[in-house]
């Protein structure tokens, strides 16, 4: 062969290698295209975008993310594309940005993946597990299309009033009679209720999770509202207070000491401060706290009795639309704590507990039912008592959140002395623990009465 020829080919294998070359980048297409597809739209990598999008606050790359479940026992349903922009809107369900985010798949079944999920916001490192579902359909036309299964929850409350309007993240929300039930997406939600002829205009926060959220809204009587509530708690508690029984039928108070000629005396104001709700019948119920004095006669030491019946109370009203109707009232365990006076101190509770330790040596020698002291003495005469000591040193001072009395602990030494036909000049110390009850009626702390503990 001459130098500088050249080799033709035939023209079936130029073609050939043409198609070979054709298939095999072909197939390398694929394969390129499979790794990075799988990459793009496995449950991991959505669980992972998923994750940095909401970190982002990146609402609209975060719904193409999501499907939402079906949801039971809600009246009405805020979980469209809509919905799910002004939740996500709100500033309570920003995030400051995510990174280290890392998903494990942890099991498959079917269309069914769980993934594990971990991050860090700010400093926070962050776990939980991300739930997806495989459509129907496809992503870039050739792969699975995974989802995060949002599971809504039902936010339920009762209506104010029948005239009051509620909306949630700006949507109106209807009730099924006095109750109101929505499905939303889990995160923070704002709930505005307008003014109604009872109740302020107000707008609060609430979580919703899990499957169902019951919310208690804040409920601020209007000026009508709030003298018509006073004007009925006032109006039952004069008629409590004028009850000669110790436990007057359809009172909160009650005394568990047996005796006669019961008579109740209020102190304070029991509507001064209540907390207001509304239950699914649109009754309206109002806690709050009484505190009332006791005076009765007893017996073992004879004398009249002094007591304090006090704590929470719950009164369940109707409204009229003007007026407040009570139907019924009862003691119940806990209402928001008390604040005892700013003006008094620990030192004005033990001068009052001091004045009435003064009190007690005047009473005779068995005793008196408000004095912790009591002695034997037959036909005893100039029969005196003292005090030995000071009882207020050592004692401890403390408010009853729940009852608005303070109590005095301490211990205290009476010396009586006495003269007796048969034994002569006679002199006693008598020692015990104390524990002292002691209010402020309005203008100063006084001590109702001392018990020998």
């Amino acid at each position: 062969m001459a130098s500088g020829s050249v080799i033709a080919l035939p023209l079936s294998l130029n073609r050939g290698v043409a198609i070979s070359l054709g298939i095999v980048v072909g197939l390398l297409i694929l394969i390129a295209g499979g790794v990075y597809g799988e990459s793009v739209t496995s449950p991991e990598a959505v669980a992972k975008a998923y994750l940095n999008d909401v970190g982002r606050n990146d609402a609209i790359a975060a719904w193409n993310d999501i499907e939402v479940s079906s949801s039971s026992g809600s009246s009405q349903k805020l979980t469209a594309k809509l919905d799910w922009m002004a939740m996500m809107a709100l500033s309570e369900n920003h995030h400051a940005g995510r990174s280290a985010v890392a998903a494990t798949r942890a099991d498959t079944s079917g269309s069914r993946s769980t993934v594990t999920v971990s991050w860090k916001e700010g400093s926070q490192t962050q776990t939980g597990s991300l739930v997806l579902d495989r459509t129907a359909g496809n992503r870039y036309f050739l792969f699975p299309d995974w989802r995060i299964v949002i599971v809504p929850s039902t936010l339920s409350f009762a209506l104010p009033s029948a005239d009051t309007k509620v909306t949630v993240d700006g949507s109106p929300v209807a009730a099924i009679g006095s109750t109101v039930t929505a499905a939303v997406f889990p995160g923070t939600h704002k709930i505005v209720t307008s003014a109604s002829s009872l109740f302020d205009a107000d707008t609060q926060t609430a979580i919703a999770s899990g499957v169902s959220t019951p919310i208690t809204l804040n409920l601020t009587s209007t000026a009508v509202g709030s003298v018509a509530i006073k004007k009925a708690i006032g109006d039952l508690f004069a008629k409590c207070a004028a009850a000669t029984v110790a436990s007057p039928v359809g009172c909160p108070q009650s005394s568990s000491e047996s005796g006669t000629g019961f008579t109740w005396a209020l102190v304070g104001d029991p509507a001064a401060s209540v907390a207001l709700s509304v239950d699914s019948s649109s009754k309206v119920h109002a806690i709050g706290h009484y505190l009332m004095l006791d005076t009765f006669g007893g017996t073992f030491p004879n004398g009249v009795r002094h007591r304090i019946e006090s704590g929470a109370y719950e009164a369940v009203m109707d409204w009229s639309g003007s007026s407040m109707n009570i139907a019924s009232v009862s003691p119940v365990p806990k209402a928001p704590p008390l604040n005892p006076p700013a003006s008094v101190m620990e030192v004005d509770v033990k001068a009052a507990v001091a004045s009435a330790f003064q009190a007690c040596t005047a009473v005779p020698v068995d005793g008196s039912p408000d004095c912790p002291q009591s002695d034997y003495a037959f036909a005893a005469s100039d029969f005196r008592w003292t005090i030995k000591g000071d009882p207020l040193v050592g004692s401890t001072v403390s408010f009853d959140a729940d009852h608005g009395f303070w109590k005095v602990v301490g211990t205290y030494t009476f010396h009586d002395s006495y003269d007796t036909s048969s034994a002569g000049h006679q002199e006693h110390d008598l020692t015990g623990t104390y524990v002292a009850y002691a209010i402020y009626d309005g203008a100063k702390v006084v001590t109702i009465y001392v018990s020998h503990v």
